[in-house]
């Protein structure tokens, strides 16, 4: 098997109990490297995802032979930390698949995790979800234009769809970075706003024909999950306190002292001027 551009794939592999695998790569900087991939449970479920031809999620869950005790188990679908679905699913046989359909779910990264029946937490699985995309038309009111020429734009939203737009206009000769390259806030909240750890050039996977990205941007989620808590520790409510006070507006502090003898002066007026 091979990586794709940032050095994620995916290959399926039906490991055996008291077999090892190992992972060799061929060429690059880690040339003749070798990665050890983790031992065979004894027992367990397995949750798979993949996209059906019009965009819905099929779901297959299946659980092991050792496993038959477990009659019924729990998949909850969370988006931007709120819980969309919570279903309830019988699971006598080894297997069951279902459809979720698109519009059950949130634009962006949803978390799909399967639970027992007792709430303990099986498995984890990522989804992206594209938003549709919004046909606008913006054009000038003349091909060229002179220095200090006054530049008119007539921007129509085809479809009517009320929000809030915004244009940005640059010189292209300052402009360097390749699209896919720059920050954006499109890739920003949909992204990498919702993952824990870095990953290259997020805006890469919204960029040209993101459609033929898809299974590079799946590759990217199931890399990063089980990411920013712990089911077991939330579940007890064992939450965390919070590493930093929340911000309840702009506030400047500082220490106003004499330029002698490095006193506190008591009392002081202060003006805060803008500069532009």
């Amino acid at each position: 098997f091979q990586t794709a551009r940032y050095g994620m794939g995916v290959l399926a592999l039906l490991p055996q109990m008291g077999s090892s695998y190992t992972a060799v790569v061929r060429d690059g900087t880690y040339q003749g490297q070798r990665f050890t991939l983790p031992k065979a449970l004894a027992e367990g479920f397995v949750l798979a995802v993949n996209r059906t031809e019009n965009d819905d999620l099929l779901v297959r869950i299946s659980k092991s032979a050792g496993m038959e005790s477990q009659t019924e188990v729990r998949l909850v679908v969370q988006a931007n930390g709120e819980v969309q679905q919570a279903i309830k699913l019988p699971i006598s046989n080894a297997s069951i698949s279902f459809n979720i359909t698109q519009e059950k779910l949130m634009t962006g990264i949803n978390q799909l995790t399967l639970f027992t029946a007792d709430n303990k937490p099986l498995a984890e699985r990522l989804v992206f979800v594209q938003p549709k995309q919004v046909q606008t038309i913006l054009e000038s009111d003349k091909p060229e234009y002179a220095t200090r020429d006054l530049i008119k734009l007539q921007f129509d939203n085809v479809a009517n769809i009320v929000g809030g737009y915004s244009v940005a206009v640059v010189k292209a000769d300052k402009v360097t970075l390749a699209e896919e390259k720059q920050l954006s806030i499109y890739a920003n909240l949909l992204l990498s706003s919702d993952l824990k750890g870095n990953i290259e050039e997020p805006n890469y996977y919204f960029t040209g024909d993101y459609v033929n990205k898809a299974a590079e941007l799946d590759a990217l989620l199931l890399s990063q999950g089980w990411r920013r808590f712990n089911w077991t520790e939330v579940l007890a409510g064992n939450v965390p306190a919070p590493k930093h006070v929340a911000e309840q507006g702009l506030e400047i502090n500082g220490k106003i002292t004499s330029l002698l003898l490095g006193k506190p002066v008591a009392g002081a007026k202060i003006k805060l001027l803008a500069a532009k």
